[in-house]
């Protein structure tokens, strides 16, 4: 047993070694990885990796309260877009309902200096961002109903909040192969979190833009999740495609 285990540590170390050198990544093929936000910081890097194969509702946006993705997930995004809830604040159209802030669905004014402003007729465009989103939704909810492995990504996450949307997730599809990653600056939650099918990462590399963190401890990070796939699948027998 102890000679399977320094085969398979042995087998991940020479694929992490050749994903950073050669920039392949295996096990990525049937793999959809997936930003929960909070904000486009995972989707901006996934997309600079080449991990991104699809646009999806969380992506572009800012969501500050988990349990408003948890929500969202719970109504198949019923109310993502509902006029209802939607409010006008200058800088990002604001959804009530799952505290969510869009600041890239509808077009802006592009200021001399300052942040842009959402156009204040924003309501005059939303039958077309209603369009591109809903096909963003249905490319989510054909997933989540598919025997494909998808990795979920989320930045300033706790444990709490990673096991109710495990719990989740599985609660829709019992099924379902999924990998929830959370990545965070909280030194008090290094360490693994005892929740099957969790990672979580410590990120401190701050980088010049919005303050996010910098683009090679989002590489390592990367590294990591795949050389985790891989193990997986050489201890599952599963095939890399």
């Amino acid at each position: 047993m102890k000679f399977v285990k320094m085969v398979c540590l042995t087998l991940c170390f020479l694929l992490g070694h050749l994903s950073i050198v050669s920039g392949i990544t295996p096990y990525r093929s049937a793999i959809h990885y997936i930003s929960l936000g909070r904000d486009c910081q995972v989707a901006n890097e996934l997309k600079e990796s080449n991990l991104r194969d699809g646009a999806y509702p969380l992506d572009w946006m800012v969501s500050p309260n988990f349990f408003g993705i948890l929500q969202a997930f719970k109504e198949d995004f019923k109310y993502f877009l509902d006029p209802a809830f939607l409010v006008y604040q200058v800088v990002h159209v604001e959804n009530t309902y799952y505290q969510f802030f869009y600041n890239h669905f509808f077009p802006v004014e592009q200021p001399v200096t300052g942040i842009p402003k959402i156009l204040p007729n924003y309501l005059d465009y939303l039958p077309s961002v209603q369009a591109t989103q809903g096909k963003h939704i249905q490319r989510l909810l054909d997933l989540l109903s598919s025997k494909d492995k998808i990795v979920f990504i989320r930045t300033h996450s706790t444990p709490h909040e990673a096991q109710a949307f495990m719990n989740m997730i599985k609660e829709k599809n019992p099924r379902l192969d999924v990998l929830l990653v959370i990545v965070h600056e909280r030194k008090d939650l290094i360490g693994d979190w005892n929740i099957p099918n969790v990672l979580n990462f410590y990120a401190s590399q701050r980088c010049q833009l919005a303050n996010w963190w910098s683009r090679e401890e989002w590489i390592h990070i990367f590294n990591k999740i795949q050389n985790w796939l891989s193990l997986q699948a050489i201890l599952n027998g599963k095939p890399s495609s």
